[in-house]
């Protein structure tokens, strides 16, 4: 499976995963710069994607798993 994380708001692939977790890692780093470039409240929306298509439910619960297991490994 190939994941791609996209900036909703500029129409762009930001960059492609071979697995979620990387995926969900590139996300957490790309929105940190984000705020770091442009203030504490800045943010630009993203989405990951399934070979071009939105992810369905029980990869949003295995997205929900890795979110949970990042937080708690910091």
């Amino acid at each position: 499976m190939k994941f791609t994380l996209r900036d909703t708001f500029n129409g762009r692939n930001i960059s492609n995963h071979r697995t979620l977790r990387a995926a969900l890692e590139t996300e957490s780093k790309f929105l940190k710069s984000v705020r770091k470039s442009n203030g504490s409240n800045s943010y630009i929306p993203t989405e990951i994607l399934c070979n071009g298509e939105p992810l369905n439910e029980a990869m949003m619960n295995e997205a929900i798993e890795i979110g949970i297991q990042m937080m708690t490994s910091r």
